[in-house]
């Protein structure tokens, strides 16, 4: 995705295994786009996380949204909610009946502004990049794209796309991806010090 979403499990203290929880259907994930990030806010590269919790009914559709943390911007939490409501969909919590009650999901979303692709064809414009076990791009070459592409200029971007959110973690591998327009074709598992074919 252009737009980093994270979504992260993260029920607030009274989602116990005392209380019923809504499971989401797909993903939480899934809920977000590309073009969800609101154009308006693009140029002013704003970012934030925002912490909700949302009302499910027992058909499984949200019934209501709030922001538990706002991300610092009004835009980006009231995108949050529109979102929700239209797009998550959970398999009811139960009472101890088995019959469907209402009841929140509490998670979180980070938003960060679409990056500008500086490629002269997206199709074609691929990389090969090294990721440590920090997570730090620690290599970055340009394999395939037009004549014009620069590799310093795309690797930039690329690296910066790639960067870890503070308290994120990831299995430990050291990976080589190639990348491709805006999707990954390839992920290999590295040795500590074997190097990029």
């Amino acid at each position: 995705m252009s737009i980093v979403l994270f979504l992260v499990a993260a029920m607030t203290d009274d989602q116990t295994v005392s209380r019923p929880v809504p499971i989401p259907v797909q993903s939480p994930a899934t809920w977000f786009r590309d073009d969800d990030y609101p154009a308006s806010l693009r140029s002013q590269s704003i970012e934030g996380v925002t912490v909700f919790t949302v009302k499910v009914g027992v058909d499984g559709r949200v019934k209501s949204c709030a922001i538990a943390k706002t991300s610092g911007s009004a835009e980006l939490d009231n995108r949050t909610c529109e979102i929700l409501v239209s797009r998550a969909a959970f398999q009811p919590a139960t009472d101890k009946a088995g019959a469907p009650v209402e009841a929140e999901y509490g998670n979180r979303v980070q938003w960060k502004p679409p990056i500008a692709f500086p490629f002269h064809s997206e199709q074609s414009t691929t990389v090969a990049m090294v990721q440590e076990k920090n997570g730090v791009i620690s290599s970055c070459k340009l394999i395939g794209g037009h004549p014009d592409d620069k590799e310093e200029e795309v690797c930039r971007v690329m690296k910066a796309r790639f960067v870890w959110p503070p308290g994120h973690t990831y299995e430990p591998d050291r990976k080589q991806i190639v990348y491709t327009l805006k999707a990954i074709k390839d992920i290999t598992i590295l040795p500590d010090n074997a190097e990029p074919k």
